[in-house]
């Protein structure tokens, strides 16, 4: 009988222990760039595809390595950053829902109040009112395990200064 074949066939050294396969995940260049990339496309239509193809995989193996580096799929990653810029915005300024949902790249306020209810369980003016009255807890980012954060603060302020991007021709894959 062979002893080659998978690892976990194979007989341990006495005192050995058996390690988990970790990871799987992205490596931090593509976690980095696809952050990136997914932030700096906040209004616009940045397709998975594009995505993995700038990362080097396949979209199926892209969509799982982000998912278990970011902890959610790419989309819902994004719309959950999306709701955190919503919130810093509602807390920080006087802005209307509508201009905020803009500069968030939520399509109109109501997109932002149906994903931000569906998240955050009210509406973005009643979370802004009970914030406010220090009802609720401030958020927490969703950004982990990159530098995304820091990237994310950046995309953050420059959105804040310039007005809501069309999405025609604000694709991923044509920077």
């Amino acid at each position: 009988m062979s002893m080659g074949g998978r690892e976990e066939d194979r007989p341990m050294a006495r005192g050995q222990e058996r390690r988990s396969v970790t990871g799987g995940g992205l490596a931090p260049w593509q976690a980095d760039l696809a952050s990136r990339l997914l932030l700096s496309h906040l209004s616009g239509d940045c397709p998975v595809a594009d995505l993995a193809s700038r990362c080097g995989l396949s979209r199926s193996h892209f969509t799982r390595a982000f998912r278990i580096s970011m902890g959610l799929p790419p989309h819902r990653w994004l719309m959950r950053f999306r709701i955190e810029c919503a919130q810093e915005r509602l807390e920080r300024t006087g802005e209307s829902i509508a201009d905020i949902a803009l500069s968030c790249g939520f399509a109109d306020q109501s997109h932002l109040t149906r994903v931000f209810h569906a998240i955050i369980g009210m509406s973005p003016a009643a979370w802004r009112r009970q914030r406010r009255a220090g009802v609720v807890e401030a958020p927490r980012p969703v950004l982990r395990g990159t530098d995304a954060g820091k990237a994310g603060r950046q995309l953050l302020d420059m959105a804040a200064r310039s007005s809501q991007r069309t999405a025609d021709g604000d694709r991923c894959s044509d920077h």
